[in-house]
């Protein structure tokens, strides 16, 4: 065998390898895109943390229903699998790695403040007075901004009565804010009367912290 039968030996194997090095290749990317794929059909659904104190979700997929209703649950849906009996769940720092880009854009969470008031009805207790600057300090900080004066009854009296009452104590506040030079158009006054209890009680039940408006600056 002369030398350059040796090279064209040599330089046959060389191409052989090569070419299998880029079929590997290629079939890895296949493989690769495939799980792409497969990971592009799921959708997650996590329950965050949330201002209110009751705080849950359902899920409903392929007429299968689950509730989510511990933070850090979570359930993954895919249209060619059926949904998963029980959630699973996912720690604060997991969330935050693998979801940092949608948590960076959400809105920023609204400040929130509650006015309580006495057993009369219309009269702001001293504390939530002292509680006034500060609320007033915030809406600067936070403008430009929209601001919800909600009230809320005890469940003492009937409905119709206490919406009426919790309209007028939100009232009050809107009126408190305009001497304080808050904007009006920026203030939004609602009623709920004895709907949405800071603290559940039964029906007429005398509940001081159930009378009060809360204030979102948002």
């Amino acid at each position: 065998m002369n030398i350059s039968e040796i090279f064209f030996g040599f330089r046959t194997l060389i191409q052989y390898l090569v070419g299998l090095f880029s079929i590997v290749v290629l079939c890895w990317l296949m493989v690769a895109d495939v799980s792409a794929s497969v990971e592009d059909d799921v959708s997650m659904i996590v329950l965050g943390e949330s201002d209110k104190s009751h705080n849950a979700v359902e899920v409903s997929h392929k007429e299968q229903r689950l509730t989510l209703d511990k933070v850090g649950e979570y359930v993954a849906l895919s249209e060619s699998k059926p949904m998963p009996k029980e959630p699973k769940k996912m720690s604060q720092e997991e969330i935050v790695e693998r979801f940092s880009d949608a948590i960076d854009a959400e809105p920023a969470k609204a400040e929130s403040f509650m006015l309580y008031f006495t057993n009369d009805g219309t009269t702001l207790k001293s504390n939530s007075q002292d509680s006034m600057s500060l609320i007033v300090e915030n809406i600067k900080k936070k403008s430009p901004c929209i601001v919800d004066i909600i009230g809320h009854t005890d469940t003492t009296g009937s409905s119709e009565k206490n919406v009426a009452i919790s309209l007028k104590r939100a009232e009050i506040i809107r009126e408190l804010l305009l001497t304080l030079k808050v904007d009006g158009q920026i203030l939004n006054v609602k009623g709920f009367g004895e709907e949405d209890l800071l603290l559940a009680t039964a029906d007429n039940i005398n509940e001081e912290k159930n009378r009060n408006v809360e204030i979102f600056i948002k």
